[in-house]
């Protein structure tokens, strides 16, 4: 079934293959948005006294425009935002039956580069390099039984990121030639991330360092050029 899905995608980028576009022109404008899906996943951590099984619940969408300075070469800004919520059951003899709830939510803000190869007049690809800055909140908290939340600590995230990636573009609709869908591949990433606490009674600041490899992500973009060709 997989292997038929991806032939009628082919078959549906070939059919109107013939139509020439002229999005990608130098002087064109692109505005568009990416999210990648929530997920949720489970392990165990055995470096502690407990073993413990831990949830993380991950969501990012983000929104980018961009303008082309000469044919195929486009520079741009995106903005990203970033849910994670990690779950861990302390399971300590004292804290037996609460869960310790990590919160936090970055913003970024990116300029990026990115080059257009056309292998069809309505289908390619581009590689692509952005950085920024990051900013936003923490919150340290901790679940009862009763599943109410008792805020232990809240704190301000401010850092920076850089980014390499592939991009993959396709022109689907032949009367609405506007509009295209990309799947983003995000090869390499790097993160580098401060969280400073409000509350001295617990850690100050905290540091992170984080490397992410081959994030995807689908999003779509409006063209706005000045007109279409046709080859």
């Amino acid at each position: 079934m997989k292997n038929a899905y991806t032939l009628l995608l082919i078959a549906l980028i070939f059919i109107n293959s013939k139509m020439g576009y002229c999005q990608t022109q130098k002087g064109s404008f692109y505005i568009g948005g990416t999210g990648s899906a929530a997920n949720l996943f489970q392990g165990e951590d055995n470096k502690g006294t407990y073993q413990k099984t831990f949830t993380q619940y991950n969501f990012t969408g983000g929104i980018n425009a961009g303008y082309f300075i000469k044919d195929k070469l486009a520079i741009g800004i995106s903005g990203e935002y970033n849910s994670v919520l990690n779950r861990t059951p302390a399971n300590t003899p004292i804290t037996n039956g609460l869960t310790n709830v990590s919160w936090r939510r970055p913003i970024s803000v990116l300029l990026h580069v990115r080059r257009y190869h056309m292998i069809l007049p309505n289908f390619g690809f581009y590689p692509q390099v952005s950085g920024g800055i990051v900013t936003g909140l923490s919150r340290e908290m901790l679940e009862t039984e009763s599943k109410s939340l008792l805020l232990l600590a809240e704190g301000k995230l401010t850092g920076y990121t850089a980014n390499v990636g592939v991009g993959f573009t396709w022109f689907p609709f032949k009367k609405a030639k506007r509009f295209n869908i990309e799947t983003y591949v995000n090869i390499f990433g790097f993160r580098h991330i401060k969280n400073d606490y409000n509350d001295p009674s617990t850690r100050n600041t905290q540091i992170a360092n984080t490397f992410s490899f081959f994030n995807t992500s689908v999003g779509i973009n409006y063209f706005i050029f000045k007109q279409a060709n046709t080859q």
